[in-house]
């Protein structure tokens, strides 16, 4: 059976493997959790965005609203990189293929240009 809107195998499709099944939900990679310093940025710059539309609103000077941010995102980052620890954790292991090696790949074809000079035509002293 084909699927309405599949495309052919593209060169890189290793034969004989079996294609992902199309209804089985689509699985991330397991990978280590984000830095801190990238919590504390993120969260900070959250932090200063949700904060400053009802700040500007009301008055409140750019340096207060910025500094509040970075306050906030230093005090939330321990927060959120422990609960992406634990939803990274969740995620299930990698399927492990239990076949064999994977298939050797057979080389492109190099296209040879006539005209081209050969090495010999190149170097003169003829290198060994």
């Amino acid at each position: 059976m084909t699927v309405p809107g599949a495309s052919a195998p593209g060169p890189d499709a290793v034969p004989g493997a079996a294609a992902p099944d199309p209804g089985a939900p689509f699985r991330l990679p397991r990978r280590p959790a984000r830095p801190l310093a990238t919590h504390i940025l993120i969260d900070g710059i959250v932090a200063a965005i949700v904060i400053g539309i009802p700040g500007f609103i009301a008055g409140v000077p750019l340096w207060a609203l910025l500094s509040i941010g970075g306050f906030v995102g230093i005090a939330a980052a321990p927060f959120t990189r422990r609960a992406e620890i634990r939803a990274l954790a969740r995620r299930p292991e990698p399927a492990v293929a239990a076949v064999g090696p994977a298939p050797e790949r057979a080389p492109r074809p190099v296209a040879i240009d006539p005209g081209a000079p050969t090495p010999t035509e190149t170097d003169p002293g003829g290198s060994p």
